[in-house]
C-alpha cells in the first residue's frame, strides 16, 4: 500500500510503501469502481480504520514510497500509448465508417467533402505520429529503462476520440456505437 507515513513531510519524502497483509481487520471495502475501459484489473476503493503493521513491513526506506511508485509505472507507459493506438484506430474506423454510408440528406456520402476528408486525415495523423512515439518509448524503455511517450500518446489517443465524437456529432453518442466509449477509455481522471 502507497500511504503516507510523515504527515509533516512534503509528499516526495513523506510517502512510504507497506505491505499489509489480508484480510485484515479494519480494511474495509467501500466499493469497485467500475471504470469504462479497464475490465482487466480490480479499481477498489477502500478505508483503514485502525489497521496496524509491523515495522518490517515496511518495503524501501521510510520516506522512498514516491520514488518506488514511480518506478513501478515506468514500463508501462509504452504500453500505455500502444493501447491509445488501438483505440485511436478503432475510433478512426468507425468515424470513417460513418462518413462512407452517411448522406445527411444529400445525394453523396459525406466523406466526398473537403473538411470530413481533412479531419479523417489529421486523425490518421495523429494515429500514425502516436504508434511512432510509442514505438520509441518502448525503444528508450529496453536501451535505457527510462520513459518518454506513453503518456503524450494517451493524451493525443483522447483528443482523437474526443474529436471524432464531435465530428460525428449525435451519431457518436448512440448506444449501439462505441466511438464516445473509445474516447471515454483513456480520458485521464479529474
Amino acid at each position: 500500500m502507497v500511504c503516507r507515513t510523515d504527515p509533516d513531510a512534503p509528499p516526495e519524502s513523506g510517502i512510504s510503501v507497506i505491505a499489509v497483509h489480508g484480510p485484515a481487520e479494519g480494511i474495509v471495502l467501500d466499493h469497485a469502481i467500475d471504470s469504462v475501459g479497464h475490465r482487466a484489473h480490480l479499481q477498489p476503493q477502500f478505508r483503514l480504520n485502525d489497521v496496524h503493521t509491523p515495522a518490517d513491513h515496511l518495503i524501501g526506506p521510510r520516506g522512498g514510497g514516491k520514488a518506488l511508485a514511480e518506478a513501478c509505472f515506468t514500463g508501462t507507459a509504452p504500453i500505455v500509448g500502444i493501447f491509445a493506438v488501438g483505440l485511436m484506430r478503432a475510433a478512426f474506423d468507425c468515424a470513417l465508417n460513418f462518413t462512407k454510408t452517411e448522406k445527411r440528406g444529400g445525394v453523396a456520402p459525406i466523406i466526398s467533402h473537403q473538411a470530413v476528408g481533412y479531419a479523417l486525415a489529421d486523425a490518421k495523423m495523429a494515429i500514425e505520429a502516436v504508434r511512432s512515439l510509442s514505438l520509441r518509448a518502448a525503444h528508450a524503455f529496453d536501451k535505457t529503462g527510462t520513459r518518454r511517450a506513453g503518456t503524450g500518446a494517451a493524451r493525443k489517443g483522447v483528443r482523437v476520440g474526443d474529436s471524432g465524437a464531435r465530428d460525428l456529432g449525435p451519431y457518436a453518442r448512440r448506444r449501439d456505437r462505441q466511438l464516445r466509449s473509445h474516447a471515454a477509455a483513456w480520458r485521464p481522471a479529474r
